[in-house]
């Protein structure tokens, strides 16, 4: 697929737009699903947007949990503001419109996270987290004795994290003694 100078400067303005209006940092995983459900571009070009973006000091990356999110710079927020005309305004309503509907769920990607990782022979360390404005609220790490049962674990953890966190920090508030 070859693009026009126009096609790479208006995709990249694509990711821009994206960050900067979700308000939180985004991964890899979710700027290539966004990019390619629309059919903007392609895998490898998306690839490649994000590392000049980065290079180029328009947006910078964390890694959390083994997963590298993209945040917008100041410097790609004036480039945003300065080019946003390259955008046409059906891509930015479609954008906005995306934002709107999937922020909450994105938000709770970031805020919930579960992952599990081998350690001994059937033996795997699970550690689930649950955060809330970049402030780590609970971390749990516990053993658990097969990968089924690291993932279920790591399942629930992500479906009833608010409630089990109520449940735990309840009980341990609680004015008891343990005879």
């Amino acid at each position: 697929m070859t693009q026009s100078t126009q096609e790479l400067t208006m995709n990249k303005l694509i990711i821009l737009f994206l960050i900067h209006h979700m308000k939180i940092p985004l991964s890899n995983t979710q700027i290539t699903e966004f990019m390619l459900e629309r059919d903007y571009t392609d895998f490898f070009s998306i690839q490649q947007y994000l590392t000049e973006l980065v290079d180029a000091k328009l947006l910078q990356t964390q890694v959390e949990e083994h997963t590298t999110r993209y945040e917008i710079e100041p410097k790609g927020q004036k480039t945003l503001e300065y080019f946003l005309n390259r955008i046409p305004f059906s891509v930015q309503e479609e954008i906005l419109h995306y934002v709107q509907t999937n922020r909450p769920q994105v938000r709770k990607e970031i805020e919930i996270l579960a992952e599990y990782c081998p350690q001994k022979r059937n033996e795997y360390l699970v550690t689930c987290k649950a955060m809330e404005n970049k402030t780590l609220l609970m971390e749990i790490k516990l053993t658990a004795f097969s990968k089924k049962q690291a993932q279920q674990v790591c399942d629930n953890w992500k479906k009833n994290a608010s409630i089990l966190y109520g449940k735990f920090l309840s009980s341990l508030m609680k004015d008891s003694s343990i005879d």
